[in-house]
């Protein structure tokens, strides 16, 4: 399910967090997948810290 974050881009905007990716080199495959239907995308290193979910549209238990 989509995990969202307060973009330090954009103020009052959210990102749409994706991976873990095993390496930099997947995610950056991902990011040229995602620049086809936007205009952005900036890969990040994960740290290993769970980061709170938002908002959830589905009923499902956490």
């Amino acid at each position: 399910r989509p995990v969202l974050a307060p973009s330090d881009l954009a103020a009052g905007k959210f990102d749409l967090l994706v991976g873990p990716f095993a390496n930099a080199a997947d995610a950056a495959v991902a990011c040229l997948g995602l620049l086809e239907i936007t205009d952005t995308c900036h890969p990040a290193l994960f740290l290993g810290d769970n980061l709170p979910i938002l908002a959830s549209n589905s009923n499902e238990p956490n």
